[in-house]
């Protein structure tokens, strides 16, 4: 009769080992599932992908040991937009140029106009909210604000017959903005020589010092006459009218007829006699 099942001792040891067998099918099992239901690694993707991998971020504990779950993206601060509004404080200034304006006129009039057009070119000034800077007996030198140079230049040229026009315009943004930046630096040199002043151990430091801050004080001031010079020349332009008399047309004259010639003295002969005259002697020497 055949043996349908094993023998007790082979029984035993099947049964001794089954545990173990279930755990390790177990385990492999619960391993294939968790590696299909994983997704691929950041290292991975980025290797698919063709990217450098990004370090991972830091995931912050809280103090009940939980990890807080990251921000969203929409959560995150972004940069402000360009166009967005600044303090007053940060905005930045743009510079605007500063530019000396300087006309020159001559005009043509006539010769009893002369001191009328030099006038009426100050009264043009004076509308425009300038004013006279200087006179002569041909020539006006008047000040306008800037903004009014081309309007005052074209009142004038309607005041006699244009001879001569001439503009400059010289363009002081550099010098401007460099001699503001000369003289802040210098203003922060005096303060602190007076710091090292008010810290002078004894009479010769003392006279250094006060020899430095003088010099610093004199450059400041020589600065500040630039920067007003600049300040005004930029703000009033400069124009200068010149008035010519017209000079007086030629009458045109007829054929001039020249004037008839006496005839020549007759000629005299000294006679050695007196009495030689009477005889008409001299009138037959004259033949």
């Amino acid at each position: 009769m055949l043996k349908l099942f094993p023998s007790p001792r082979r029984l035993g040891v099947a049964l001794c080992l089954l545990p173990l067998l279930v755990a390790c099918g177990g385990a492999a099992k619960m391993s294939d599932a968790a590696m299909e239901a994983a997704p691929p690694a950041p290292a991975d993707v980025a290797g698919v992908a063709g990217i450098a991998q990004a370090p991972a971020p830091t995931m912050p504990v809280s103090g009940g040991g939980a990890m807080s779950s990251p921000a969203a993206p929409g959560d995150a601060k972004s940069p402000a937009p360009a166009n967005a509004k600044t303090a007053p404080g940060e905005r930045a200034k743009t510079p605007q140029a500063l530019v000396v304006f300087t006309g020159d006129l001559s005009l043509s009039v006539a010769e009893d106009r002369v001191a009328g057009a030099l006038d009426a070119a100050v009264l043009a000034a004076e509308e425009a909210g300038g004013h006279l800077a200087g006179r002569g007996n041909d020539f006006v030198k008047v000040k306008v604000p800037s903004a009014s140079f081309r309007e005052s230049m074209t009142k004038m040229e309607k005041i006699g017959e244009v001879t001569n026009r001439s503009v400059t315009a010289d363009d002081v943004t550099a010098e401007f903005k460099d001699l503001e930046v000369r003289l802040e630096n210098l203003k922060a040199t005096r303060k602190r020589i007076e710091e090292f002043m008010a810290r002078a151990q004894n009479l010769n430091e003392l006279f250094v010092v006060e020899k430095e801050l003088e010099r610093v004080t004199t450059e400041i001031d020589v600065i500040q006459g630039r920067l007003r010079f600049l300040r005004e020349s930029t703000s009033f332009s400069v124009i200068t009218v010149r008035a010519v008399a017209k000079p007086k047309p030629v009458l045109a004259k007829g054929p001039v007829t020249p004037e008839k010639q006496p005839p020549p003295p007759a000629r005299t002969i000294d006679l050695p006699v007196s009495w030689l005259g009477g005889l008409g002697i001299d009138e037959l020497l004259r033949l």
